[in-house]
């Protein structure tokens, strides 16, 4: 019996020598395997680590992640303007809306020539309104939503016209006068003898008798001056 006993001690020894051998290899490796894991800022292991190590594993990864990434372009700067709708876009918007009413405004291309002025004297003149022959925010408002002043065509005559106006007046009268059509004064008032000249004008043009200046006026006698011009010439 006492030979069985040291005979099972000395194999119980052995097995212990050889499990503890086991164990010791197992924490290496084991050890050695956690050293390779990545370990994520945020992480359950990240947060079992010290503040400084975390704090140092955070610092890199961002570090890594912000020199992989592009760096953005800043954004542009808002530049402040100094009115809503610039003055080509303004007057290109009036010529279109002159000529969706069917006044003759000589095309869309945000030049407020003498046809475009014309144009919006004839609006004005329709709408009972001052004849400005300006191409401003409030005609713009007139043309969209209406004068909402109800009166009639022609009807503030009595009020001077405005600067432009005149001398869109003006060129009307020198065109009349160099035609031969009348002997009217060139004064920048849209006189009766004036409108008695258009309306002889419109009739021997073949256009709507109105006695008006508009657009349609203002380009048949730019025309028929620059062809009696070049016959003059000849």
């Amino acid at each position: 019996p006492l030979q069985r006993l040291r005979f099972g001690f000395g194999e119980f020894l052995v097995l212990f020598v050889l499990f503890r051998a086991n164990l010791l290899a197992f924490q290496k490796c084991a050890h050695k395997f956690n050293s390779k894991r990545i370990v994520f800022p945020g992480s359950a292991v990240s947060e079992a680590q010290s503040p400084v190590q975390n704090a140092s594993n955070f610092a890199a990864s961002d570090f890594e992640l912000r020199s992989a990434l592009p760096i953005p372009a800043p954004a542009p700067q808002a530049t402040v303007t100094t009115g809503s709708v610039s003055e080509p876009d303004l007057i290109r918007a009036i010529q279109r809306e002159l000529q969706v009413l069917g006044y003759e405004a000589g095309g869309v291309d945000g030049v407020a020539g003498v046809t475009t002025r014309a144009a919006i004297m004839a609006f004005e003149w329709d709408e009972g309104l001052p004849l400005t022959a300006e191409p401003a925010q409030q005609t713009l408002q007139a043309l969209l939503l209406g004068s909402g002043r109800g009166g009639t065509a022609g009807a503030s005559i009595s009020v001077p016209p405005g600067p432009e106006a005149v001398q869109v007046i003006k060129s009307v009268q020198q065109g009349l006068v160099a035609l031969g059509v009348s002997d009217v004064k060139v004064t920048g008032t849209l006189t009766l003898a004036t409108q008695r000249s258009i309306r002889l004008f419109e009739v021997r043009e073949g256009l709507p008798e109105t006695g008006r200046i508009s657009g349609a006026l203002a380009v048949r006698i730019a025309r028929l001056t620059g062809e009696k011009r070049l016959a003059d010439r000849r």
